[in-house]
Order: C-alpha cells, then structure tokens, then sequence
C-alpha cells in the first residue's frame, strides 16, 4: 500500500498494478482510494489465493506475465498510473523489478499506456545503490523520475511521471 502514496487518490481512477499477489495492494487501491483495478500476476496459486481473501464483483485480474501483459495491451488502453510491485527471480542480479521490465520495449509500452509509473526497486545487498541507479537511468528515457527513500526498508519507490515533463 505504500505505492499508493506516490500519487493522489483524486489523479487515480483506472490504475494497473503488476505483481498482483495477494491483492493487498490492489484491494487498497480499489475500497480506500476508490480506483478501477487491472491486476496481472503469473502465478495461478497466489492469484487462486486471492479471489478467496480479496476478491470482489469489480475484479480486473489477468493471470499472465507482466512483461507480456504489456507488449500485447491494446494500444488504447490507458491507466492514470501503472504500480510496478514485481520480484526478480532469485537468479537474477536484481531483486526487483525483474530485468524484462526494464527492457526498452516494455518501459516504451509502459509510457504509451499511462503518464505515471510507480515502481518497486529493491537492490542487492552488494551492489544497492548501482541497482537503484540502473532501474532510474531506464526509466529516465520517458518520464522525469525521483525516488522516495524511507528509512524503514532497504526498498525504494521510484516515481516516474510524464506530466511532469510534457514527454
């Protein structure tokens, strides 16, 4: 839910979280901030276990993968914001997002599709700060971004806005 509070609820109405889960942050966003819902996860068994603690009539959730969830969104579909809460596999050098969000093809599907991204960025122990830097310097490309630090997590939430640029 601490995504949520990169951007006011007023600004939200369709919104589209990537790494639904449990729905917890997509439950939030739907009964608090009162926002239409597109949730996409590729996991059957934590999507299944979901339906069962959060589901409601208002459901938008897609079982597949995030990354192609994008590439094949129709090309009017908009969101005022897109909630990237994705974890790499453990095989891959960064923690979160996954390496095929930060793929040129995905981050410009994520730009055509809404004017503000929020992501979860999690770095490795080793190499934190360089992982932070990499996931901006992407994003970087088609959105004015800043990172929201708290002293709580090691995570980070990068906003990456367009209307703040006119790109």
């Amino acid at each position: 839910a601490a995504l949520a509070f990169a951007a006011p609820s007023s600004l939200l109405v369709d919104v589209c979280v990537l790494g639904h889960g449990a729905g917890a942050l997509s439950s939030f966003l739907r009964c608090v901030m009162g926002c239409n819902v597109t949730a996409v996860d590729n996991d059957a068994v934590v999507l299944a276990m979901a339906r069962a603690h959060f589901a409601d009539d208002n459901e938008d959730v897609h079982l597949a993968d995030a990354a192609d969830f994008m590439l094949h969104l129709d090309v009017s579909q908009r969101f005022d914001a897109i909630f990237l809460d994705l974890n790499a596999p453990s095989h891959q050098p960064l923690a979160a997002p996954p390496a095929c969000m930060l793929t040129s093809p995905v981050v410009n599907a994520l730009s055509r599709a809404s004017p503000l991204v929020i992501i979860n960025v999690l770095g490795l122990e080793h190499s934190r700060e360089e992982d932070y830097q990499h996931v901006q310097t992407v994003f970087a490309a088609h959105f004015a971004t800043k990172y929201i630090d708290s002293p709580l997590c090691s995570n980070r939430i990068l906003v990456a806005s367009r209307t703040l640029t006119g790109r």
